[in-house]
């Protein structure tokens, strides 16, 4: 009678060691059920359910593939190695002394593993996409679909294309008003939200709130956005403008950190064409990795803030600050809502990153949005350069560009 006991503890135990889940193996909608245990300890809690629901309704499969080193990309790890040991963090959280790269290689705390996100690199220093927003009232059930345009600019801590380490616009200014990264982006379509304009500028000091400012082609009128607008669903997505790239708040004096290791299941490739996207169902068909990771919360500690609590996890065996998952949490401490920031690296001479999709879910009302990424022009082999510059950040130039 001990004998059934006996082998029930041991393939408990090797569930519970993450056995079950190795490279090889296929999760498919007819024996996921046996796989839950090891899926819910490997993925994030708002990922585990986004990905169960994939599975229960016959929408994907989980190929696990070999685990793989994939190369550093070049400009940034040079630039991280070249200049490692220099940044140090304030008694304000402030990044103090970093020059470029990822400003601690080996972090120690939470609040250093928090700078190694705000630097992460995302294709290079100044990069162009175009988007589709598809928007569904839960899966299989798709509602609208709106397109953009986005660039990114960044104007210091750059390692590629020239400019290097500094824009020239930031020459002469003392470090907390030097702009980090200014950002913009216009919508093409449909019809109903064309010309509608975004500018955002970073700037290092964490007492030194962003410039953010909106184009309403309604009125033909410019207003300025407050920190309460940066937590408002964009056009009636599920995107929030702190939660571009997973974590796009600002660091302040008032957060604290947590971190911790651990391994977790994601999806990363190495290629030039991603897995297709499906519009009706609004998943993606994944290969997906066993990697070692960090995962880190950020509290905000502001009452007023849309989270009480951010839940990231990041990359560790590349030297990039590239996070997969987020999750975050009311102010009454539920899980809220939810994103999956899909990887990639190029076989090109620089190694490039790029991201090629991310999911964001309302867990609350199954309400979620899908953004497809295309950079037009980068292609395996060659990398390439868009011609922009900080001074293009306008919406004069914005408009022209859209119409």
């Amino acid at each position: 009678m001990r004998w059934p006991a006996l082998l029930l503890g041991l393939l408990v135990c090797a569930s519970a060691g993450g056995e079950g889940v190795r490279p090889g193996l296929l999760i498919t909608p007819d024996n996921y059920r046996q796989y839950l245990a090891d899926l819910r300890r490997l993925l994030s809690p708002g990922a585990f359910r986004v990905v169960e629901e994939g599975l229960r309704r016959g929408y994907i499969k989980m190929p696990i593939v070999e685990t793989k080193r994939y190369p550093q990309y070049r400009p940034f790890y040079e630039a991280t190695l070249a200049h490692r040991g220099r940044a140090r963090v304030g008694p304000d959280n402030q990044l103090l002394g970093w020059v470029s790269g990822l400003p601690f290689p080996q972090p120690r705390r939470g609040v250093e593993l928090a700078w190694n996100l705000d630097r992460r690199v995302t294709v290079s220093d100044n990069y162009f996409f175009e988007g589709d927003f598809y928007l569904y009232n839960g899966p299989g059930r798709p509602e609208r679909r709106y397109r953009w345009w986005y660039w990114v600019y960044r104007a210091n801590g750059r390692v590629w294309p020239p400019p290097v380490p500094l824009d020239p616009i930031n020459r002469g200014r003392p470090w907390r008003e030097q702009i980090r990264w200014r950002s913009q982006f216009v919508m093409v379509s449909p019809f109903d939200v064309r010309g509608f304009a975004v500018i955002r500028t970073r700037y290092e000091g964490v007492d030194r709130w962003d410039d953010l400012f909106s184009y309403i082609p309604a009125i033909r009128r410019i207003r300025r956005m407050t920190g309460a607008d940066v937590c408002d669903p964009m056009l009636g997505t599920d995107t929030i403008y702190d939660d571009f790239e997973l974590f796009s708040q600002k660091i302040t004096a008032r957060m604290t950190f947590r971190m911790h290791r651990k391994r977790m299941l994601v999806p990363i490739y190495y290629c030039e064409t991603p897995p297709a996207f499906d519009p009706k169902t609004g998943y993606r068909q994944h290969v997906w990795n066993l990697r070692e990771g960090w995962v880190m919360e950020i509290f905000p500690n502001d009452p007023e803030y849309l989270y009480s609590k951010r839940v990231v996890y990041l990359e560790a065996q590349r030297l990039n600050g590239s996070g997969y998952y987020l999750d975050t949490y009311d102010q009454r401490g539920r899980l809220y809502r939810q994103q999956v920031y899909l990887n990639r690296y190029l076989d090109d001479e620089l190694h490039t990153p790029s991201s090629f999709g991310a999911r964001y879910t309302n867990l609350m009302s199954g309400h979620f949005t899908h953004i497809v990424m295309e950079y037009p022009g980068l292609r395996v082999g060659r990398h390439r350069e868009v011609r922009i510059s900080a001074a293009d950040f306008n919406f004069r130039w914005l408009l022209r560009h859209a119409r």
